[in-house]
């Protein structure tokens, strides 16, 4: 008779770690009929619709790569994929150079923000990220050494020296670039309004706090905006060919080129970047007080009396018809973006609607608001429409799904005049309110694109701006028809967010002509729609956008740019105080610049195929330690189970995503093979579907020979090796405020029990057991974070998890028989919430409360079925190895060991109470650290595991286990990655013992 000991109560997972499908694609739709183009160095990939788009853009990608080569880096590698995709209502793109180069492309025309200064967006938008990946690919000597053996599977130096770069150098060369043709951001005027009121007022940064990541303003833009113009500058003082010549000199270091950039800049340059840096802000600051002098000389600075005292966005400020009400869109960092309502000075403010971004609104004559809204019309597919708001903040569709954004209303209130997004481009088009009826008012022109109309008080006229070739973004006036019957302006500034005075004899509206963004007017006839003698009402140093004039004719309300951000503000309506416009800024003035050919290219499209893309791009080498444990009996030396193992693991998916796999093997000295391949199907968009088969191999044990002698010699090392075949299909739902998705699977399972006798290498199996496992999984949420945020602040989110285990080959004897018989039936339930509590700090004060419980029921729920705590925390991988281990617990006990109790029932909770401490924004130098922010909670854990254990040798369940204690949470990047939360805490278990334990976890607790 044998029998097992010691079987430890958390299996060690020994398992080849299957490469994550790398799908920089994640987001397209992959079920969209997809065809190919393929040029000298390009593959273009496009929905069937989008074709004449798609020659273009191949067009624009050659010439810009003919471009880059010759003025930036040489480019050796293979075709570059071009993924043109039209899924989402929003002006994007991007490039990564792995598994291959690939950029991706949002087909809607930038009207709004910074980058609305182009020639043409499509040419600007692939020379930027081209210029990524000229960048990213470059590489020698030991990086192509890298890549020669290993693939793409090491991002980042020595494989991809250009990723480890702070995102000032990365952004600011690709954007620098895209400007070299003149246009492009580093030509219009918002780059030089941050840089300008930063110097005014006192806030420009340093380049280690720029080398961080922060949500400080202008957060995400700040590598775009710092890093181009501090190109610029280093272009003018340096010459452009040194620019390229930094960038080859950075793919041949031998050394971590996180660590090399004031060197190589010193090399290169002749100044570190360090040193350059400080004499740029020198210039600037010189530079801006000349500016200030010449543009107060002029005329006089406008005096703006403030709404609001938030930053970060807060613009579209619209009065009610009956003058009571100011209607404006914020999203301040710290809260959802928001529809907000106050009095006309700013008093009494309060949220009327969450909103999914930066909406335009519009008021109708009844009192109730217009806005655009996003949202998914399914899991791939974002679309603008637009909703009705009430004064209660209830909402009420006009037009879902229908692309349609940038509202204005009739005086009447029966129609809306609306900008549509569709085929590379957009058109004006008016909407029925009652019935949601689009009638088109122009059509979808690839060259000529329109934003923000305005409706006359009189319904006769329309003043919007228009895109034309040349890069003249204007003002013009059309009847209610589409018919333009006047040009108000033609000159290369961005004309645009027109507005009417209530008598409609007077547009005005904003453009930055000057080199400032300013709001101007122009005088109009009511009956022709004709304009006369423009003036301008402001001179302001920051910048001042969205106009909106009161409807007493008293005030004009906008939004005024300073170094925090966008402010609402307003100003007297005096036509005395307008002047004459200021000269046109030099940037604006000059030769049109001369367009690139508007031929496409020509070659046969063929129907998209998924191997053009699927074979694995990398591999990565796996190493196992050998495991060893020591015997419940003897001198307690560790034992040897298995010995160390090698072995590989690759993957690859397509370029849209319909396919993904990862493949493993690895094979220990000690005869033990451990295989793994996992498969995902994607092509129906939703659901999708996985297959994975594996082998792996565990210590289980000792088993113990009953018989009489020396026990030492009767024990044997045990393994069990697992064999897994599973499936699973996920259904997925997606909206903008909340997302669920559904997983059922099922699961063969074939374990046995190996014994190994005379040398590690002589196993034979001692019991076999074969299970199939069936479950579900249902997962809901509404949790969110904002850009200042500590982890969760708002919302719900759920989990239920449910299986069933059936033992297939157990003899009916032994049915039901505890030992004999594993099946199972399990339950797992967890509830988080979060709420935000207004409060000191950067951001908002947070209670969290998290709750676990678990059951199960059967011969196989033993009592070791569920374990309660231990601390949770995420892993940090390099590859496919892990150099922080990290483990997420199904109920975990902060203050506990993992598996402190073990049982078929168990339990536990959390609740915290975060605040921010301080917002740091700081690194040293230009060393790869960076630490921004840092908050600190204080929380209480709680939890239990019971059944089949102590209560059944008459103990009964035991106290419940709890834990207090406090945390310090901090966002720190290191060698210019990805932020890492980093969690610091001490905790106290509240029992008699009274033990208390420090720990350091990555990620958030909840």
């Amino acid at each position: 008779m044998v029998k097992i000991i010691n079987r430890t109560t958390t299996l060690a997972v020994i398992c080849i770690l299957i490469a994550e499908f790398t799908l920089v694609n994640a987001q397209v739709p992959p079920n969209e009929t997809w065809r190919n183009l393929k040029t000298d160095h390009f593959s273009v990939t496009f929905p069937y619709e989008l074709e004449p788009l798609a020659r273009k853009a191949a067009t624009k990608a050659e010439g810009a790569f003919e471009l880059l080569t010759t003025r930036f880096v040489a480019y050796t590698g293979g075709r570059i994929q071009l993924l043109i995709t039209d899924h989402t209502d929003s002006s994007n793109g991007y490039a990564t150079p792995i598994p291959y180069n690939t950029i991706v492309v949002y087909v809607r025309p930038p009207m709004e923000g910074n980058l609305s200064h182009f020639d043409d967006w499509m040419e600007l938008l692939i020379t930027h990220e081209l210029a990524h990946i000229l960048q990213f690919d470059s590489t020698r000597s030991l990086g192509s050494l890298i890549r020669r053996v290993f693939g793409t599977a090491w991002p980042g130096w020595p494989a991809f020296p250009g990723l480890s770069s702070p995102t000032w150098v990365k952004e600011g060369l690709a954007t620098y670039y895209e400007s070299v043709k003149g246009s492009g951001r580093l030509n219009g005027t918002f780059f030089d309004s941050v840089l300008r009121t930063e110097i005014l007022e006192n806030g420009f940064p340093n380049l280690d706090q720029l080398s961080g990541a922060s949500p400080n303003w202008p957060a995400g833009a700040r590598g775009y905006i710092y890093g181009a113009s501090f190109m610029e500058y280093l272009r003018e003082q340096h010459g452009e060919e040194k620019l390229g010549e930094f960038v080859r000199e950075m793919s041949g270091q031998w050394l971590p080129v996180q660590l090399l950039h004031n060197s190589v800049a010193k090399r290169v340059f002749g100044i570190s970047f360090s040193e350059a840096w400080s004499e740029w802000r020198e210039e600037l600051s010189s530079s801006y007080q000349h500016l200030v002098d010449s543009v107060t000389s002029m005329a006089p600075l406008t005096n703006s009396q403030y709404i609001t005292s938030e930053g970060y966005f807060t613009i579209n400020p619209r009065i009610s018809p009956d003058g009571e009400s100011l209607a404006f869109v914020r999203s301040d960092g710290k809260s959802d973006v928001q529809l907000r309502i106050s009095d006309l000075k700013g008093k009494s403010q309060r949220k009327l609607l969450r909103l999914s971004d930066l909406s335009d609104i519009a008021w109708f004559p009844d009192g109730t608001l217009v806005a655009s809204r996003m949202e998914f019309q399914d899991t791939h597919r974002l679309r603008s429409g637009l909703i009705r708001v009430d004064m209660d903040g209830r909402e009420s569709w006009i037009s879902k799904g229908s692309r349609l954004h940038q509202p204005t209303v009739s005086p009447d209130g029966k129609n809306i005049i609306a900008v549509q997004d569709g085929e590379g481009t957009n058109r004006l088009v008016r909407v029925d309110v009652e019935s949601g009826t689009i009638e088109p008012l122009t059509s979808f022109n690839p060259i000529e694109h329109w934003a923000f109309p305005a409706w006359s008080p009189n319904g006769r006229w329309l003043a919007v701006s228009r895109w034309q070739p040349g890069g003249f973004y204007d003002l013009v006036v059309m009847d209610n028809t589409g018919t333009v019957v006047y040009e108000v302006t033609k000159d290369r500034a961005v004309d645009r967010s027109p507005s009417w005075s209530p008598d409609g004899r007077w547009i005005i509206w904003s453009s930055d002509r000057s080199g400032i963004s300013n709001i101007y007017a122009a005088g109009v006839d009511p009956n022709s729609g004709r304009t006369y003698e423009i003036k301008q009402i402001t001179n302001t140093l920051g910048g001042l956008e969205y106009p909106s004039i009161s409807s007493n004719g008293k005030w004009i309300y906008l939004s005024s740019y300073h170094s925090e951000g966008w402010k609402i503000a307003r100003i007297s309506f005096d036509m005395n105080s307008w002047f004459e416009p200021l000269p046109t800024a030099i940037r604006f003035t000059g030769e049109v610049p001369v367009q690139s050919e508007t031929t496409s290219v020509d070659g046969e499209t063929v129907p998209y195929s998924s191997l053009q893309t699927l074979r694995p791009r990398y591999w990565y080498p796996v190493y196992k330690t050998a495991e060893n444990r020591s015997a419940p009996t003897g001198n307690g030396l560790p034992v040897r189970i298995m010995g160390p193992g090698f072995g590989i693991s690759t993957g690859g998916s397509d370029l849209v995503g319909r396919h993904g796999y990862g493949l493993g093997a690895s094979l220990r000295n000690t005869g033990q093979t451990d295989l793994a391949a996992a498969y995902r199907y994607s092509g129906f968009a939703n659901p999708f579907f996985t297959l994975g088969v594996n082998q792996n191999h565990r210590s289980y044990g000792f088993l113990q020979n009953d018989q009489k002698g020396n026990a030492d010699t009767s024990l044997r090392p045990l393994l069990e090796r697992e064999r897994r075949l599973d499936v699973s299909s996920t259904f997925s739902r997606r909206h903008t405020r909340n997302r669920s998705a559904a997983t059922v699977s099922a699961s063969y399972v074939s374990e046995a029990l190996q014994l190994t006798e005379a040398g590690l290498g002589n196993i034979r199996n001692v019991a076999e057991y074969r299970m199939l496992e069936l479950g579900a999984l249902l997962h809901y949420s509404s949790a969110r974070s904002f850009a200042f945020s500590m982890g969760a602040e708002s919302g719900f989110s759920s989990l239920l998890r449910v299986r069933s285990g059936k033992h297939l080959s157990t003899i009916n004897t032994l049915t039901d028989t505890r030992g004999a018989d594993r099946s199972f039936d399990d339950l797992f339930v967890r509830f988080r919430v979060a709420r935000s509590i207004p409060g000191p700090g950067f951001s908002n004060h947070v209670v969290s409360l998290k709750l676990s419980f678990g059951a199960a029921q059967g011969p196989g729920a033993d009592s070791q079925h569920f374990a309660v705590g231990g601390t949770s925390g995420d892993e940090l991988m390099l590859g496919n190895v892990e150099i922080v281990p990290g483990r997420r617990f199904l109920y975990p006990i902060r203050g506990y060991l993992e598996g402190v109790r073990a049982g078929k029932y168990a339990w536990s909770s959390s609740v915290e109470y975060r605040v921010p401490l301080q917002n740091i924004d700081k690194g040293i130098g230009l060393l790869p650290s960076h630490l921004d922010r840092v908050s600190g909670s204080v929380f209480l854990d709680g939890g239990n595991a019971w059944g089949l254990g102590l209560d059944e040798a008459g103990i009964g369940r035991q106290e419940t286990l709890l834990a207090s204690g406090v945390e310090i949470q901090s966002y720190v990047s290191l060698f210019f990655t990805n932020p890492l939360f980093l969690r610091a805490g001490y905790a106290v278990q509240l029992d008699q013992q009274n033990a208390r334990s420090f720990y350091l976890r990555l990620g958030t607790n909840f």
